[in-house]
């Protein structure tokens, strides 16, 4: 009787499935991938207003915001115009050494500045310097700063602190001439300065200021902050300035040494510049942080907003309703992606690749153009992480509830990697058998009998240990594992899903098995087999696979005549002394990516019509090695023997011992040929071998 038997596919009762229920759940995915999406998007924007959440929303939005300017080149070409006149430590020690003047300087020294940027063709000169006090030289000295200051030609701006009310507070100089004032609290309130308020309760910023001397229309709107645009932090890594900077002691020492060879400071440094005359020194608490840098004098910042609003530069803040679009458009990217994609590697890399993107473009957009666009990050990820989690939920809580009972109820019959395939498409179930195009592989230990008579109930541990490892190298070929009988295993490749190169996967897993098989003889030895040898028979053919069985009991299995060749194969092994047998049919598909050896044709019992069957002796690096000179030598033999030239290939079988003592079929052959002596074929002979038994 051929093994399997065969049974009526009409007469299988398959169980009960609620297939429609499930079809059901996949039409409510698309609606569930737009209600999560909204729902997350919504959410977050929440978040982003309430007053008891807002201020976390946009600190984690300072924080891309800083890290983005952090990283972006810096850009000197608009500050060319602007010149800072340093109050620096240096400055103050060199002045104190040179001429005598302790800190705080006297007003005359602010006219020598004046008077140095005049001579030498500056636009204006800003003082980000605050003279609301009486100097500290008395009032000779304000007065005799003011009259002096009365003289200057050129545009003169000073900072004046404001009141709250608005208005100014005092400023100590009684210079009758016109000047501007400008403002020093036109900056945020904010630890870190991002942004500027052009004017403030009326009162004009000094940038506004400096531009209003110099007759110059700001190129930003002024009745409402905007983000500054920085050009790069107060030195770089190469503590080289952004702006060009000019120690506050190198212009007092060329006004009061001009003779001085080389000077320190030329009429260009100054020529048709802004010059901003600040305190840079640690010990004069005027610096600030800013979002490139950790520290940067406050004359900078305003020397950066006077260059923003000469050139019409600030951040770009894109506009809330785009913002609101995207988080849309991601939370749907993600919801879709979490809750389509059934595979939690590509759900999590979904994810990944999507924050990548929108991360990655905002930063783009930051740091790669003159222009910088900046527009909040938090509410999109906020979407992208609250998606993904009612993704998931919906997925595991509703969907795969159904997939998990029927998963779990498929494993009481079905080996786990089938049993997922039916639960990903419970369709199948209800289909029948089908034939396909497949291969099919049988294999044994030798001797294992033997083994069983030997150790008895002892024979669990080993038997146990075998067949795990020799199962985990049929899974990594992607073989469907359908039963064990005893120590015996039958694979399959094609089914339940499609594998186009099933021939190759089988061939590949029974080299794994030979190889695994020497790995563990050792541990073999110890649980009490010795000589591990695995028998495999492989082949190819149209097989009939489905569910097979009884009411009681199914078995997703394979029937069909190459099955029941496959399994003769495995122990025509025995014949030969080979291990691996393969089919004619699977060799044809294979033959150029393994070494293959004819061995025979065979007429396995049972059968009527004979099939070339070979050894599988190796992967294709085999090939240019001496295993194929014996592949070659053997089949010219083989076709000798099948001519009835017993003398020339016995000659050659000789000469293969004298090299490979131990190869099973020129031993058998050798021995055939014997036996064909004494008791020669009939004349009408084709060569083919009967096998007597299973």
């Amino acid at each position: 009787m051929p093994w399997p038997p065969k049974f009526s596919l009409s007469k299988l009762h398959i169980p009960e499935i609620d297939v429609a229920h499930l079809e059901g759940t996949r039409l409510h995915r698309p609606i569930a991938v737009i209600v999560i999406a909204l729902s997350a998007a919504i959410a977050s924007i929440l978040l982003s207003v309430l007053p008891i959440t807002r201020d976390g929303v946009a600190l984690a939005d300072h924080v891309f915001y800083d890290w983005f300017y952090r990283h972006r080149p810096k850009d000197t070409a608009n500050v060319q115009d602007i010149v800072l006149v340093a109050i620096d430590n240096e400055s103050i020690t060199d002045v104190d050494n040179g001429l005598g003047w302790g800190w705080p300087w006297g007003r005359l020294s602010y006219h020598m500045m004046t008077k140095f940027a005049e001579e030498n063709g500056a636009k204006a000169i800003v003082f980000d310097i605050s003279l609301g006090a009486r100097s500290s030289l008395g009032a000779e000295d304000d007065e005799g700063f003011a009259l002096r200051m009365d003289e200057t030609k050129i545009p003169v701006v000073f900072a004046r602190l404001q009141r709250s009310d608005g208005d100014w507070e005092q400023f100590k100089p009684n210079i009758r001439r016109p000047i501007e004032f400008g403002t020093v609290n036109s900056l945020s309130s904010e630890k870190v300065w991002r942004d500027y308020l052009p004017v403030k309760q009326t009162q004009p910023s000094i940038a506004i200021a400096t531009l209003n001397a110099l007759n110059l229309k700001p190129k930003l709107p002024t009745d409402r902050p905007f983000l500054l645009h920085y050009y790069g932090p107060h030195r770089d890594a190469q503590k080289q300035p952004t702006f060009r900077s000019i120690r506050a002691s190198q212009v007092i020492e060329a006004v009061n040494f001009p003779d001085i060879d080389p000077p320190k400071v030329t009429r260009k440094d100054f020529e048709n510049k802004i010059v901003i005359v600040g305190a840079t020194g640690s010990a004069l608490d005027d610096l600030k942080a800013v979002p490139n840098a950790p520290l940067m004098p406050g004359c900078e910042i305003h020397a950066t907003a006077i260059a923003n609003l000469l050139h019409g530069q600030s951040v770009q803040v894109m506009p809330h309703f785009l913002t609101t679009v995207l988080a849309i458009v991601a939370g749907l990217i993600v919801a879709a992606s979490t809750v389509l994609l059934r595979n939690a590697l590509l759900k999590f890399l979904s994810l990944v690749i999507l924050l990548t993107i929108v991360i990655g473009g905002r930063y783009l957009l930051f740091t790669a153009f003159d222009a910088i666009y900046w527009s909040a990050i938090s509410v999109p990820l906020m979407t992208i992480l609250f998606a993904a989690i009612g993704g998931i939920c919906w997925s595991y809580f509703l969907e795969d509830r159904q997939a998990r009972r029927l998963l779990k109820a498929l494993e009481t019959c079905l080996s786990p990697s089938v049993a997922a395939q039916l639960a990903k498409d419970p369709r199948q179930l209800a289909s029948g058998g089908r034939q396909l195009d497949m291969t099919v592989m049988f294999t044994d230990l030798a001797g294992f009998t033997e083994h069983t008579e030997r150790l008895k109930e002892n024979i669990e541990k080993p038997l146990n240990y075998y067949l795990s490892e020799m199962s985990e190298q049929l899974i990594i070929e992607n073989g469907t594992l359908d039963k064990y009988i005893g120590d015996a295993i039958l694979t399959f490749w094609n089914a339940p899903i499609d594998q186009p190169q099933h021939a190759k996967y089988a061939c590949r897993a029974a080299l794994r098995i030979q190889r695994r098989e020497r790995e563990i003889r050792g541990k073999m030895a110890e649980l009490g087999i010795d000589g591990t040898t695995t028998r495999i028979g492989i082949n190819t053919g149209q097989i009939v696979v489905g569910f097979m069985g009884s009411e009681r009991k199914l078995n997703y299995t394979v029937i069909g005549d190459p099955v029941n060749i496959a399994a003769r194969l495995e122990p025509a092994n025995k014949l030969y002394g080979t291990q691996i047998m393969v089919a004619e049919p699977t060799v044809s598909r294979v033959r150029d990516l393994f070494l293959f050896r004819r061995i025979d044709l065979l007429q396995v019992k049972g059968k009527s019509e004979p099939m070339g069957v070979y050894e599988l002796m190796g992967d294709e690096s085999m090939k240019n090695t001496e295993h194929a000179t014996l592949a070659r030598r053997f089949e010219e033999a083989f076709d000798l023997y099948r001519k009835q030239n017993w003398d020339a290939a016995q000659r050659i079988l000789l000469e293969l011992l004298e090299k490979f003592p131990e190869d099973g079929p020129c031993k058998t052959f050798l021995k055939r040929i014997a036996e064909f002596r004494e008791s020669p074929p009939p004349a009408d002979w084709d060569g083919v071998y009967v096998a007597k038994t299973k």
